[in-house]
């Protein structure tokens, strides 16, 4: 029974962790073409670092936090606080203005390359 009672949340917590490797598997790529036109080359090095380094810390943090919140209320209260903070996070990340100038001009850049004859 006690080991019934363990696999309880098995399945949405399964779900939120396949969720969250599609949801960075589609985010990655465009924050490294991001990174890579935004960055000058002298200090690309250090900035990719930096995101390599934040973004192994990330889980372990997250993780901490997250069973911290479900040993203090349940997994309900504490999904649909994360749904939050992510459609939070969402929000910004698609109003920010340099992120949306970033795409625009990719974008832009590909239209461009696309009308350019062929040498």
């Amino acid at each position: 029974s006690s080991s019934k009672n363990r696999l309880r949340h098995f399945h949405p917590v399964a779900l939120g962790m396949l969720l969250i490797g599609v949801g960075s598997g589609f985010q990655q790529p465009i924050v490294m073409v991001v990174l890579t036109r935004a960055v000058p080359d002298a200090l690309r090095g250090r900035v990719f670092g930096l995101n390599a380094a934040l973004a192994m810390l990330a889980a372990p943090v997250g993780l901490g936090l997250i069973a911290g919140a479900v040993a203090v209320t349940n997994l309900s209260v504490t999904a649909w606080l994360l749904a939050a903070c992510w459609a939070a996070v969402a929000v910004w990340a698609v109003s920010a203005p340099s992120l949306r100038g970033s795409l625009r001009t990719l974008a832009e850049e590909e239209r461009d390359a696309e009308h350019q004859p062929a040498c």
